[in-house]
């Protein structure tokens, strides 16, 4: 991924405050999918079910290091896009699904 291309993605969002929630909300989610990061808000992280064969286990464990990756992203992009008044206020979350659902209205 182009460290520039993020950074540029990052420096157009606003922090997410109460007055510009639903606009900031939506570019939240524009520079997530842009990033191809959307998936994690509405995935769960796989798992391996252990009577699959080895070829699905292995396409599966892409699966999970791609999510993994994602899901750390997404989370730290929104954190940093979160007022950090609003932000004292949300309990730490695994998965940037429980994060970004907490910052709903």
């Amino acid at each position: 991924m182009d460290l520039t291309l993020i950074q540029k993605h990052l420096t157009g969002i606003k922090s997410l405050t109460y007055s510009n929630y639903s606009s900031g909300k939506m570019k939240l989610h524009i520079v997530l999918c842009c990033l191809d990061y959307n998936f994690v808000l509405t995935e769960d992280k796989p798992i391996i079910d252990p009577t699959t064969t080895d070829a699905q286990k292995a396409v599966t464990q892409v699966f999970i290091d791609k999510w993994v990756k994602a899901n750390k992203m997404s989370i730290l992009i929104i954190k940093c896009s979160i007022d950090p008044i609003m932000f004292g206020g949300i309990s730490k979350k695994e998965s940037a699904k429980d994060l970004f659902a907490v910052i709903k209205y």
